[in-house]
């Protein structure tokens, strides 16, 4: 319950100081880019959301979530993705950590609504990223 909590602070916290909005995917993680001859990428199963730019980017960090549930040095393993992610994007390191945490614990909370017993990789992945 704690995470929650700290999750929904975070997410209070960050919709406050939001600088830009945009229209995103919403949904965009490695499971919904696809190679093409068309373009070289294709994001596909849009949502189409508004929101700030970088909470683009969360999906990227946390994700694939069955690969992760396997990496042992999960949090240092992140943290290097975090750190390709804000070299490529010039997107801030805290927003864009903190999005992805704030999702992580969204993906566990539906999971277990949704009756899915692999919620546990999406609050490891949340703890790591704390």
């Amino acid at each position: 319950m704690r995470t929650i909590q700290e999750a929904d602070s975070k997410l209070a916290e960050l919709q406050s100081s939001v600088d830009t909005l945009a229209v995103l995917h919403g949904d965009l993680h490695h499971d919904n880019l696809l190679r093409s001859s068309r373009e070289p990428w294709l994001a596909i199963d849009p949502k189409g959301r508004i929101g700030e730019p970088v909470c683009e980017f969360a999906g990227l960090i946390r994700n694939p979530i069955d690969q992760l549930g396997r990496v042992s040095e999960l949090r240092l393993f992140l943290s290097r993705r975090v750190d390709q992610l804000v070299e490529h994007t010039g997107h801030d390191r805290s927003r864009l950590v903190g999005w992805a945490r704030v999702l992580a614990v969204a993906a566990c909370c539906w999971q277990l609504e949704d009756e899915d017993i692999a919620s546990d990789a999406w609050l490891r992945v949340a703890a790591a990223l704390a």
